[in-house]
């Protein structure tokens, strides 16, 4: 039956035109691949067929639509087939008995491009990439290997193959100069607008590569790269290290000449194509300021020259003014990584930095005098894209003092707590970047700092926190970012001011902290950097530190008194890892208070180690103690749960040698663990989710380990603490069966 089936199957994709192969085989399989069993014997059959067919072709060309055809349904087949699993036993046999055997002797035999099945060769092996993607790098390093670039037929399918490859193996295709010249050639010769579009993504990718900021979505600078996951920024950064590794040997020439064309005005219509100048400018800023100076200062200019255009806010130009914006910002967002300043560069974000002044104020101007709803939205985009690329190019300038001024002059219209942060950071670094300075010319950028724009910065900021009412919750979440950072970057430099701001804080937050939720986390991770301040003796005051933790306290005791606020699509993002329940943003908000003072410890430890210090050591304990004996029951609650382990056991590396309380209350804090440990067995017998509890046990094991050792109990004192553990949870209803108990003893006793 099965037979048959691949019969009318091959008779059908005879009959069926290129466009409508899809069709037929999602069909095909959805009909005759109902289960493991018979995908294989249809996917055998298939196999056979295609080699069978690939003889006939190799001696009667007369075969040879139906088996160009039968080659990109076999990609079709990878790409839709719903066991996975069935083809990726077969695919060895179909990559390497089809797809190659049949390129090489396509190579050898195909006498014309009409002849040749390269094109319907690589469409189907990019199907299958996309599939099972780094897995295959052998067989897409022998198809890099073997492509001819040169026929035109197949340019479609070897670009969008090479826009595949770079996403999963970017190593193979970063070395390939004489591929990656020759279609930039193309790009930049072309009049085909759909190939043009295709290698401007293709091309951006590849440019991407090279620059390590790649978030290019609008509110995003390099400072939320902390925020990424921790996995995924090092396995990032050691592929960016092995791209370093290679370098770009694409020829200098052939990267002028790409400059030059992505500055023509017909590119800067398209947004795809500005996307690309972003990313192309960007890398010139890191790579090509000795290379190639001229390069950059024209890209630069582009920019310039546009936004100093009298038209740009016209109906029909605000598009294009947006996503010129837009792309100048992509453009800033790797400075922070440029290793070496030429003076090229100053002149140029100096020229920027006034050009972005003048976009903010003319954009504003234009607004009062055109009150409409489309010019507003045009004014409110213009002014929250200025302000990202102002943060990041004032932090850039290594001689800022000299335009603190003209910054001030436009506070007024920029009206951000965060922009006015960037200012701040960008005279600190100013006064701590320049070492060829006079004693007197250092001391004068200190007044000038200390007397006139710290104040003019913060005193209206904490003004407006100080109300007591929120007329916009928003700004105030980000007075309080702005402040953070404020204090995070000025250090002994604000020491006028933290008295007062520390305890208008506490006041704001003890008056709403309950009506707040999606500004919490944010609110906490910069208070965070306040606290992570009080290793400098210069800023340290006991009280600064203990309202700190008040403000902590007050929201982990709380928590049920928070009311959860409905989610915007940005405030989702916020909440991170976790979903949307309410509980699961409470819980989210605890853990990022518990990461906080986890990571605060290196820092403070020798205030935590004095006697006032060891009070709020004792409360954290308690707090942490008290907690462990609550039953965990949701997903949330587990991640919390692992963030209070770990932190207990921070507790004991930090201070166990040297604070008193701890080493007495050391057996009690086995006990814990120890119930913990019986009772992630427990969870795990109910059949409750299996992830979060391996990794609650990991870190349970490793605190009982890590407490074992720092205690003097013996493995008969340690038993009996076993047993009360267990005798306690049964007690409480819960059934600790005979296996978790043997379980969970070899756990602890191994």
């Amino acid at each position: 039956m099965s037979s048959s089936n691949i019969e009318l199957l091959f008779k059908k994709i005879e009959d069926t035109d290129y466009s409508d192969l899809s069709n037929v085989l999602q069909l095909f399989l959805k009909n005759y691949c109902q289960d493991e069993t018979t995908t294989s014997q249809h996917l055998n059959l298939f196999y056979s067929s295609m080699i069978q067919l690939q003889q006939t072709y190799q001696s009667q060309k007369d075969t040879k639509n139906l088996y160009k055809k039968s080659i990109i349904c076999l990609g079709i087949i990878a790409r839709y087939i719903p066991w996975v699993n069935v083809f990726e036993n077969l695919k060895d046999k179909f990559i390497q008995e089809v797809l190659l055997a049949s390129l090489q002797f396509d190579i050898k035999e195909s006498k014309s491009s009409n002849d040749s099945l390269q094109d319907e060769i690589i469409k189907s092996y990019t199907l299958i990439l996309q599939v099972f993607q780094e897995k295959l790098d052998t067989y897409s390093e022998t198809i890099l290997n073997q492509i001819q670039i040169e026929q035109e037929v197949n340019r479609d399918s070897i670009i969008s193959f090479l826009s595949i490859l770079i996403q999963v193996s970017p190593l193979l295709v970063v070395n390939r100069v004489k591929i990656l010249e020759y279609f930039i050639q193309i790009y930049i010769d072309t009049k085909d607008s759909q190939v043009h579009e295709e290698l401007t993504q293709f091309l951006g990718q590849f440019f991407q590569l090279y620059i390590p900021f790649k978030s290019f979505k609008v509110g995003d600078d390099e400072d939320d790269q902390d925020d990424e996951d921790d996995d995924s920024n090092s396995n990032e950064a050691d592929r960016l290290k092995e791209i370093e590794k290679l370098g770009n040997q694409i020829s200098v020439p052939t990267l002028v000449s790409l400059s030059k064309h992505l500055v023509q005005p017909e590119n800067l219509n398209q947004e795809s194509t500005l996307l690309f100048l972003g990313i192309f400018t960007a890398y010139s800023f890191i790579h090509l300021q000795e290379q190639s100076p001229e390069t950059v200062v024209l890209l630069s200019q582009t920019y310039s020259q546009y936004l100093s255009m009298d038209n740009i806010y016209d109906k029909e130009n605000r598009k294009q003014t947006v996503s010129i914006l837009d792309s100048l910002r992509i453009s800033l967002s790797n400075l922070y990584v440029v290793k070496k300043h030429c003076e090229i560069l100053d002149q140029i974000l100096e020229t920027l930095f006034k050009v972005l002044l003048g976009t903010i104020t003319s954009c504003k101007d234009y607004f009062k005098k055109n009150q409409s709803k489309g010019v507003q939205n045009l004014y409110f985009k213009v002014r929250n894209s200025v302000i990202l690329s102002l943060g990041t190019l004032m932090k850039h300038m290594r001689h800022f003092f000299r335009f603190a001024d003209q910054f001030q002059q436009h506070t007024g219209i920029l009206a951000d707590p965060l922009i006015l942060s960037d200012f701040i950071v960008a005279l600190v670094n100013d006064i701590n970047s320049t070492p060829t300075e006079s004693n007197q010319e250092k001391q004068e950028k200190l007044d000038k700092f200390k007397g006139t724009y710290l104040p003019s910065i913060v005193e209206p900021l904490l003004s407006e926190l100080s109300k007591s009412t929120i007329k916009y919750k928003t700004v105030t979440t980000h007075i309080i970012q702005s402040l953070g950072t404020i204090i995070q970057h000025s250090q002994e430099l604000y020491q006028d001011y933290l008295d007062e701001t520390i305890k208008i804080l506490e006041k704001f937050i003890q008056s709403n902290y309950t009506t707040i939720s999606n500004s919490l986390i944010t609110i906490i991770e910069s208070i965070s950097k306040i606290l992570n301040l009080f290793g400098n003796d210069k800023i340290y005051k006991f009280d600064y530190m203990k309202s700190i933790f008040n403000i902590y306290f007050l929201i982990l005791n709380g928590s049920s008194e928070i009311i959860v606020e409905d989610q915007d699509e940005e405030e989702e993002e916020e909440v991170g890892k976790l979903s949307n329940l309410d509980s699961d943003i409470i819980s989210k908000i605890l853990f990022t208070i518990l990461e906080s003072i986890f990571n605060s410890f290196k820092n403070i430890r020798v205030r935590l180690e004095s006697s006032d210090g060891q009070l709020i050591l004792e409360d954290i304990y308690s707090y942490l103690i008290e907690k462990m004996k609550e039953e965990v029951i949701f997903d949330a609650d587990r991640y919390v749960r692992m963030m209070q382990l770990d932190l207990i056991n921070e507790v004991y590396t930090f201070f166990g040698d040297c604070v008193e309380f701890l080493g007495k209350s050391l057996p009690n804090t086995i006990k814990q663990f120890v119930k913990e440990l019986l009772m992630i067995q427990y969870q795990i017998e109910i059949g409750e989710e299996q992830e979060f509890n391996n990794q609650r046990l990991e870190i349970c094991l490793k605190g009982i380990s890590a407490l074992g050792k720092r205690s003097t109990l013996d493995s008969v004192k340690l038993l009996t603490i076993f047993k009360e553990s267990i005798q306690e949870l049964n007690q409480n209803e819960h059934i600790i069966t005979t296996e978790n108990i043997e379980v969970s003893k070899k756990l602890i006793f191994k």
